[in-house]
C-alpha cells in the first residue's frame, strides 16, 4: 500500500474566490511575498504521486506553499 500526502498552501480556488474575493486571475504575483498557487499546480502533484514515476515515494508529506521572491540585492 501507497501512502502519500499533500499539504497546499494557499491556493485561488472558486471558494477562496466567492469567501475572500480572491483569484488567480486578479492576484499580481509581483507583489506578494509568496506566490498564491493555482488548482492545476497541485494537480500536477496529485498526478505525479498517482504516476508509476512516484513508485518509490511511499508515507511522504509533500508540502506545496509556492517560493518566497528573493529580493534582487540578496545573495543566495
Amino acid at each position: 500500500m501507497c501512502v502519500n500526502c499533500i499539504v497546499p498552501g494557499f491556493v485561488a480556488t472558486p471558494d477562496v474566490e466567492s469567501q475572500m474575493g480572491v483569484s488567480a486571475e486578479n492576484i499580481d504575483r509581483e507583489e506578494v511575498a509568496r506566490r498564491i498557487g493555482t488548482v492545476d499546480e497541485i494537480a500536477d502533484i496529485t498526478q505525479f504521486l498517482a504516476s508509476p514515476a512516484a513508485s518509490y515515494v511511499v508515507g511522504e508529506t509533500l508540502t506545496a506553499q509556492g517560493v518566497p521572491q528573493l529580493s534582487e540585492d540578496r545573495e543566495i
